[in-house]
């Protein structure tokens, strides 16, 4: 029995997750959450069409794999259509672009993508702070072998630098968002943990020591822009207010604004397909 190519395994079992997490998720909203038709996103999984390179790249963007997934998502792309190309070459010199993402991104891209290695780096202002992956896992609730490995990751990226005696300094260290390849779907993946933080610290923490505020209003869709840039101001603003004084706790400031009703288009494009 010949071996499943890797894109279509992928496929499969990132709907089949999804579906497992909400009954009533199907196919068509799977297609739809990532820019596809459902038929082609089906014909896919079915094998009855092997995608071309430029649609394989469509795929890992909109799927936020890290840059080793996008590698081997696409190599098993360019693989199975080997066969039915004359231009093997031509696929190959493509392909060399996604191989050429070096081990530092991977490792940036996992330091942006899970929340806990900018709440360590935070954890760091603690006057109590400790380099022992067990006291970070019982600070913020993660295992100890997540803290142990983002600990070390944050050492090779040089964001931390080790001192004597168990102490750390923390590195004015900056990355580049330039390469939308790596940071943008790490940066979405990094929302969705938050937003699943945020929930369970809705149903866990007293209300004393959280906010969780919204408001639903009708909105000028033209002024969108203008009320990023003010929610972006504010963000900073509050920011720098806050982590002035005594440093004793990491918080997370997070404000959300996204649109309830679909927009007129949508609605349009799913009365033509009922």
């Amino acid at each position: 029995m010949l071996r499943e190519p890797f894109y279509r395994n992928f496929l499969r079992e990132e709907l089949e997750g999804r579906c497992h997490s909400n009954s009533r998720y199907s196919l068509r909203a799977f297609a739809r959450s990532i820019g596809f038709e459902a038929s082609v996103i089906s014909q896919i999984i079915s094998g009855k069409r092997v995608p071309t390179l430029k649609t394989g790249k469509r795929l890992v963007e909109s799927l936020n794999l890290s840059p080793q997934l996008q590698f081997d998502f696409l190599n098993s792309i360019a693989n199975t259509r080997k066969d039915r190309d004359t231009s093997r070459v031509g696929i190959l010199k493509e392909l060399n672009t996604y191989n050429a993402l070096s081990k530092l991104d991977h490792e940036m891209f996992q330091m942006i993508a899970d929340w806990y290695h900018y709440a360590i780096l935070a954890l760091t202002f603690d006057k109590n702070f400790k380099t022992d992956p067990r006291w970070i896992s019982s600070q913020l609730d993660i295992t100890v072998t997540q803290a142990k490995i983002a600990l070390e990751r944050l050492y090779r990226l040089e964001f931390l630098k080790k001192l004597p005696k168990g102490k750390v300094e923390l590195k004015q260290n900056s990355f580049t968002t330039s390469n939308k390849k790596i940071t943008t779907p790490a940066l979405r993946l990094h929302q969705k943990q938050i937003l699943k933080k945020s929930m369970e610290s809705l149903e866990n923490d007293p209300i004393e020591s959280r906010s969780h505020n919204s408001m639903t209003l009708s909105i000028d869709p033209e002024k969108l822009s203008l009320a990023k840039s003010k929610i972006e101001d504010f963000i900073n603003h509050l920011s720098t207010e806050l982590e002035v004084g005594s440093k004793r706790q990491v918080y997370e400031l997070s404000i959300s604004l996204f649109p309830l009703q679909k927009n007129k288009k949508e609605i349009g494009n799913e009365n033509l397909k009922n």
